[in-house]
This record gives structure tokens, C-alpha cells and sequence, in this order.
């Protein structure tokens, strides 16, 4: 149902993506889809607070290319980092958010956005203070899933009448 066109990408390889935690979602979600994706997305760091030099989670399963950091700000101050995805716990995304927005990067969030309506329309104000906008996203994985698109069509069209409940 979706008519929206395809981000058109200037750097070679795609939006250089780092990514905050080796957490499952990141491990099984995010970072498979930006690999999957190499003409869109390159995923270039990794956010793992507890590597060293010698022992990475990160570095052992995708590889010394990835650069692999410890802080957030590592993430923030590099100015090859273009989009970030926050896949930490729910009450650090608006912080976490607003950080990455304010550091003139994009970002993808783990579902909740934000914990609150206000945090949400903060982070939208503070993407679209940048010039061009910034893009804040909230990642959902089953969007473009038949059965969701056959549903939003059904809905749509009003061939379901009144839905009070609906599970997948």
C-alpha cells in the first residue's frame, strides 16, 4: 500500500550504520537486515561496553572490519557514522535518541519510540530542526509482511468492519 520511493544514497556501500548493544534484537533483527542490505547500509560500528582490544563479541562474529567502540560518544564524535540503531532498553531511548539527533545523525529505534507522546514529539522536533531533516524511525520488522499489508488493504478498503482485536 505504501507508494514511498527508496532512499536514494550518496556514499558508496550505502548509510554507514553503527549500532548500540549486541543485544538480541540487534543480533538478530538489525544487523542481519543491514548486512542483507549492503547496497543500502554498511554497518560500520558497534557499540559493546565490555570488549577489549583483544576479546570482542562483536569482532568474532562479524568480523576485525567492524570497528568496534565502548562508549556512545565513540559513536557520536565519528563523523563516518551517519545513521545509529538504539536497541537498548526502553527507558534509554528518548536519551539515547535526542543524543544521536543532536549529533546530526539518523536514527532507528527499537519499538517503543519513546515511553512517552512528549519524548516522541521532541525527538521529532529535534529531527526536523536539522537541515535537511533528520530521519527518526521506529523499527518495525513486520511491516511489509503479506499478511499485515493483506490486512491494512482489507481495513482500508472497510471490508472488516469494526475490529476490536486482532492477533498474529
Amino acid at each position: 500500500m505504501s507508494s514511498a520511493k527508496p532512499v536514494k544514497v550518496s556514499v558508496l556501500g550505502g548509510f554507514r550504520v553503527g549500532s548500540i548493544r549486541m543485544g538480541m534484537s540487534a543480533t538478530v533483527f538489525h544487523i542481519p537486515f543491514i548486512k542483507t542490505l549492503s547496497n543500502l547500509f554498511e554497518l560500520h560500528s558497534i557499540l559493546e561496553r565490555s570488549a577489549t582490544a583483544t576479546k570482542s563479541e562483536a569482532r568474532s562474529r562479524y568480523g576485525n572490519e567492524i570497528k568496534v567502540v565502548t562508549t556512545i560518544d565513540e559513536i557520536l564524535n565519528d563523523p563516518e557514522v551517519q545513521c545509529v540503531v538504539v536497541g537498548t532498553p526502553n527507558s534509554t531511548h528518548y536519551n539515547y535518541a535526542k543524543s544521536i539527533l543532536q549529533a546530526g545523525k539518523h536514527v532507528i529505534i527499537e519499538k517503543p519510540l519513546t515511553p512517552s507522546v512528549a519524548e516522541a514529539n521532541d525527538l521529532i522536533q529535534i529531527a526536523k530542526s536539522h537541515s535537511p531533516p533528520l530521519i527518526i524511525a521506529t523499527y518495525q520488522n513486520r511491516r511489509f509482511d503479506s499478511d499485515f499489508l493483506t490486512l491494512a488493504k482489507l481495513i482500508y478498503n472497510g471490508r472488516l468492519g469494526n475490529i476490536s482485536s486482532f492477533e498474529t
